[in-house]
């Protein structure tokens, strides 16, 4: 797959805690699939697919389990999934939630799986995550258990699937799977389909707000736009404000943050035309510039926000990048345009 391809980094952390949780070891299992642990320190990060894959294909060989998949849907909450855990919570039906899931697919991967199947009296939610066992297997048991977790805790019996089919063989393992879905649950089909009734698509869900919904969709759609297919400078740019005010805007920082390596980041940047640290400096100044404009925030706050360890060495960058001191900028920022 192309390596333009990402997945949420909640996902991969996901597979990292049901492995430890079942005697793996994480530290071991990360290494072999080059996972750099500080990308699942946030719920924002994205790793490159192929790393996905090593992770699975490496679960699968560490705990002997073909079905892994399905321990892992126990670890993720409905927070863990950027804003379509609330957009879960807050549809008015299952039907709508299914329609939010395959609209925003985007924000948990990067590519299009999941679509919509139409029958008799009942639709599927269908995901085709290709042919590589068995990673697609471990992947579509995840995301299936997930829904019908999701599902059965809002009420046994309000959105329960009435049948689940599998591409994937049973391993031996079928009751694994009954009791999950229940027992019409069936393998070796041409594809990957969970079944629900139209009653149930259409019934009320027990936390239904359109407003919220609606409000879920604009974040959705927001963080989306950031996900578009911009340089790999706009993409550095785009994460070193959160990152400055935690001391740990660095090139390693930022790489493990877009699922890459320092190296391979450098290399992106030159090929742009540009270096790290000019994009570090530009951001700052930018950042320098605007916070004092506002003039609300203490010299104090603005170096901290910016990463610097005190507010002299700001005051000394800001003097460079401008000829002027902070102060002096503040105060004449608000009767003449930014220099």
């Amino acid at each position: 797959m192309s390596d333009a391809i990402t997945v949420l980094s909640s996902l991969p952390k996901a597979v990292v805690e049901a492995a430890a949780a079942h005697g793996v070891d994480a530290q071991a299992l990360m290494r072999s699939a080059a996972l750099d642990e500080r990308i699942l320190e946030s719920t924002l990060t994205r790793v490159p697919d192929d790393t996905m894959r090593r992770l699975w294909a490496r679960v699968v060989e560490l705990s002997g389990d073909p079905c892994f998949g399905l321990e892992v849907s126990r670890f993720p909450h409905k927070t863990s999934f950027h804003a379509l855990g609330f957009g879960w919570l807050a549809s008015p039906s299952l039907l709508e939630f299914l329609r939010r899931l395959v609209r925003y697919e985007r924000v948990l991967i990067d590519t299009e799986w999941a679509r919509l199947v139409p029958g008799d009296g009942r639709m599927a939610l269908a995901i085709e995550p290709g042919l590589d066992e068995p990673v697609a297997g471990c992947r579509v048991d995840t995301g299936f258990s997930l829904l019908s977790r999701w599902c059965s805790e809002l009420s046994a019996s309000a959105c329960a699937p009435m049948e689940v089919e599998f591409r994937h063989p049973d391993h031996g393992q079928r009751g694994r799977y009954v009791r999950v879905f229940g027992d019409a649950v069936h393998f070796d089909r041409p594809d990957n389909r969970l079944w629900f009734d139209d009653a149930t698509l259409a019934r009320t869900l027990p936390a239904a707000n359109p407003v919220l919904a609606s409000e879920v969709d604009r974040i959705t759609e927001a963080y989306l736009a950031t996900l578009g297919d911009g340089s790999i400078a706009e993409r550095v740019r785009r994460h070193l404000p959160d990152l400055l005010p935690e001391g740990r805007a660095e090139l390693e920082d930022v790489a493990a943050r877009l699922g890459t390596s320092a190296r391979t980041l450098q290399r992106r940047l030159q090929a742009e035309g540009h270096t790290f640290r000019g994009l570090l400096d530009h951001t700052r100044q930018t950042l320098a510039r605007e916070f004092l404009r506002e003039g609300s925030h203490p010299l104090v706050e603005v170096a901290f926000r910016l990463g610097f360890a005190d507010q002299s060495s700001f005051s000394k960058a800001f003097k460079r990048w401008t000829g002027s001191n902070p102060s002096t900028y503040a105060a004449s920022a608000t009767t003449a345009p930014p220099p």
